[in-house]
């Protein structure tokens, strides 16, 4: 089996098996196959994923600061 973190290590977890890549060869969206998987599953009668609560991102200052570091090692960080 593989693990698709579609919302990163937060967000909801699947677990694809073999089959998956069937669902890739016949539209090669990873968005997409992953629905109808999941569609599928939840046909079968598999319980509704669990969204999971993904972690908020960086506050402008702590982005700032951030910033600041990566720039002091070295790091482009852009304008």
């Amino acid at each position: 089996a593989g693990l698709a973190l579609p919302m990163g290590r937060n967000g909801p977890a699947f677990l694809v098996y073999d089959n998956f890549d069937v669902y890739l060869e016949w539209n090669q969206s990873f968005t997409y196959a992953l629905t109808a998987a999941n569609l599928a599953a939840r046909l079968a009668g598999a319980q509704q994923f669990d969204p999971r609560n993904p972690e908020p991102g960086l506050n402008g200052d702590q982005m700032r600061a951030l910033q600041t570091r990566l720039e002091a090692r070295g790091h482009d960080v852009g304008t």
